[in-house]
């Protein structure tokens, strides 16, 4: 009687124990799920998306897997592919972080390399010489910012870099405008000094010496008595000239009396009045 008992107990312990391994094994396996969903939220939310992107889009299919077989009563495959979507998300998430600060700090950088070119560009006259380049060069600027915000990292690397070449082009643009409108002007006033300067009105205070000093004249005082000696009609004195009076600069003048009349200027000393010689 009682190994009868004894065998009975034995039975009703090992049905028991096999009702809550089935039940382990049957028992849908949501709360595996809730924790990849969870994983998989938290390594969007480093960026995986963009820094981790092949772990990221590993998880998220592991645990569409794992909703599939859930629906279809497969519990022992979906709590399989659950946890390993959790890993999965768990690990894209480290990558990310990691992968994130790298590019944060290259990001920066670019920026603010972005935007030293475009403030050299503006220095240079490019806002003005090139208005609607500008304007596509702060648009470069403004998206790169946008993206440093959003933490899009690479975007603001891309558009950084672009930002900087366009601002390089219009700089090298702005200076070479700037050195072609230096060379006209250069110009007008060579040019003005060969038509406008081929006489000179006599203004009050002013002497042979002084006028012949002139840039637009000779640039050199002892070089007066050339023109003393083309306007011998209207000068009777070297030392009494007259506000009004127009006198002829010669231009087309022998180096041989350029020389003579340096030298006559240093050496013949003052003038003397009516000195006709």
């Amino acid at each position: 009687m009682d190994s009868l008992r004894s065998k009975f107990a034995l039975f009703f312990l090992i049905l028991f124990c096999l009702i809550l391994v089935s039940y382990g094994c049957g028992r849908p396996p949501t709360q595996e799920i809730a924790d990849a969903e969870v994983a998989l939220s938290a390594a969007r939310d480093a960026g995986a998306q963009i820094y981790a992107a092949e772990q990221y889009e590993s998880a998220e299919s592991k645990l569409e897997k794992a909703r599939n077989d859930l629906e279809k009563y497969h519990y022992t495959n979906a709590r399989k592919m659950a946890i390993e979507a959790k890993e999965t998300a768990l690990s894209a998430k480290q990558i990310a972080e990691e992968a994130m600060e790298k590019h944060r700090i290259q990001a920066f950088d670019a920026l603010q390399s972005a935007k030293e070119a475009m403030k050299a560009a503006k220095t240079a006259g490019a806002k003005e010489n090139d208005p609607e380049g500008y304007g596509s060069l702060e648009a470069l600027i403004a998206e790169a910012d946008t993206a440093y915000i959003s933490k899009n990292y690479p975007v603001v690397i891309e558009k950084s870099e672009e930002a900087k070449l366009k601002a390089r082009r219009l700089e090298l643009a702005a200076k070479r405008a700037l050195e072609l409108k230096k060379d006209e002007a250069e110009k007008a006033v060579i040019k003005e000094t060969q038509t406008e300067y081929n006489s000179h009105t006599v203004q009050e205070g002013e002497c042979l010496w002084i006028i012949s000093e002139y840039e637009r004249v000779y640039a050199n005082p002892f070089m007066w008595p050339l023109i003393y000696k083309a306007n011998r009609l209207q000068i009777k004195d070297p030392d009494l000239i007259f506000p009004g009076q127009i006198f002829q600069i010669p231009r087309d003048v022998h180096s041989k009396d350029v020389e003579s009349a340096i030298h006559k200027a240093k050496n013949r000393g003052h003038w003397s009045l009516f000195d006709g010689k």
